[in-house]
């Protein structure tokens, strides 16, 4: 017997299709399928008889790294046996950008407006919680017709409510288009999640 997931790793809160397929038996062809979430209790997610192939089919929500196990209990002549696979998840980063005036569009994308006087702040936030992990941050300025990065910073702890922010003064840079984003770095403390990185946040700066 075997079980399978259809993808190597899956994004924070994605849904797995596992298949458990079972071999030649006597009289036996139920299976149970078992998921056992990093740090969780492993539980009971489906039961039934296989289909005509020898496979019975589930469905997941993962948001941390999930072992799923696949149990048949015996038949008159073969005995019980188990197969696992475990499936990767992500981190999720959630972002805001704060302190702008207003919203503009640039070839379809959402830009927030910022006054030069002010700063702009990318809030961000890490999920499930990672409080003592690490985000990095990086910007971008857009010139000569392509996007050039301006600094990354070094890691910055994740507080108590598993958030950070990094903020950019804008006085010098009157018409110019950015862009920002933070990435979680996960430390072999953290063996739930993957790395991931947010998406970019635009702005431009008017005077």
């Amino acid at each position: 017997m075997s079980i399978t997931t259809n993808a190597p790793s899956y994004a924070y809160g994605a849904t797995a299709k596992i298949t458990a397929h079972l071999g030649t038996t006597y009289n036996g062809r139920t299976l149970a399928i078992y998921a056992q979430p990093y740090g969780g209790k492993k539980a009971l997610i489906e039961t039934g008889t296989v289909d005509s192939r020898g496979n019975l089919a589930t469905t997941y929500e993962l948001t941390r790294k999930t072992t799923f196990t696949a149990a048949f209990a015996g038949d008159y002549r073969y005995a019980p046996a188990t197969a696992a696979t475990t499936a990767p998840a992500y981190a999720k980063v959630s972002e805001s950008l704060s302190g702008y005036y207003g919203s503009t569009h640039y070839g379809g994308l959402l830009y927030r407006v910022y006054h030069h006087t002010a700063k702009a702040k990318l809030n961000v936030t890490v999920t499930p919680n990672k409080a003592g992990q690490c985000v990095r941050f990086q910007i971008q300025r857009y010139y000569s017709d392509a996007w050039h990065t301006q600094s990354t910073s070094p890691c910055r702890t994740l507080s108590t409510t598993s958030t950070s922010y990094a903020t950019l003064g804008l006085s010098n840079a009157v018409n110019s288009k950015f862009r920002m984003r933070a990435e979680y770095l996960h430390s072999s403390k953290d063996t739930g999640n993957l790395s991931t990185r947010g998406a970019w946040q635009y702005f431009t700066v008017r005077q």
